[in-house]
């Protein structure tokens, strides 16, 4: 039967370590997925992910910093190969990541890409300061846009693609609601979401 699905285009799940035994006891990241890393601010999202490269220092790495927040003093601490990792800190438009993360999966050369993280991106208009009604949602059209194109190019590569956002609260008619920004584009795309909590 394995074989006959496989004949249809299916394909198994394989997994990539998070590079963390205790993490790994959970999960391990989905290769030719999309998977969401949320929670509050300052839960230890990107600090996960780094201790993450850590143990991933076999695996070909594109980490995309849309804070320009990395330095090589904590990257070298953390005993990250140079040579299987490469840094994108360009820009924080997520047009231009829309294009960084297209070009990188147009041939198989990553495990897994990080972007770090949608939250903190924007758009040019609102950079611009030109952002009247008729623009509201434009981020969450680009990052909708993207996961429609992205999981059959993670498909071709065997890329696990992992999107770092922050849980943000909104108050609703009876208390705060949660939401994570960029709209719903990575939370129907995406085949694993964790969330992390302070306990």
């Amino acid at each position: 039967a394995m074989a006959k699905f496989k004949a249809m285009g299916l394909d198994e799940v394989e997994w990539v370590t998070s590079g963390i035994p205790e993490f790994d006891e959970l999960t391990q990241i989905p290769r030719a997925r999309v998977t969401q890393i949320q929670g509050p601010y300052a839960v230890g999202k990107t600090t996960l992910c780094l201790n993450m490269l850590k143990g991933l220092r076999k695996q070909r790495v594109l980490y995309i910093d849309t804070e320009a927040s990395l330095n090589p003093a904590l990257l070298t601490s953390l005993q990250i190969n140079p040579d299987t990792f490469r840094l994108w800190n360009e820009s924080a438009f997520i047009e231009d990541i829309y294009d960084v993360v297209l070009r990188a999966l147009e041939k198989p050369q990553f495990d897994i890409i990080i972007l770090d993280s949608l939250a903190a991106c924007t758009f040019r208009t609102e950079a611009n300061g030109d952002a009247p009604d008729a623009n509201i949602g434009q981020k969450a059209k680009i990052v909708n846009k993207l996961m429609r194109i992205v999981p059959m190019e993670l498909k071709k590569t065997g890329t696990a693609l992992v999107v770092i956002n922050q849980e943000r609260e909104t108050i609703g008619g009876y208390g705060p609601i949660k939401y994570t920004p960029g709209g719903m584009g990575v939370l129907y795309a995406a085949s694993l979401i964790v969330s992390l909590r302070t306990t």
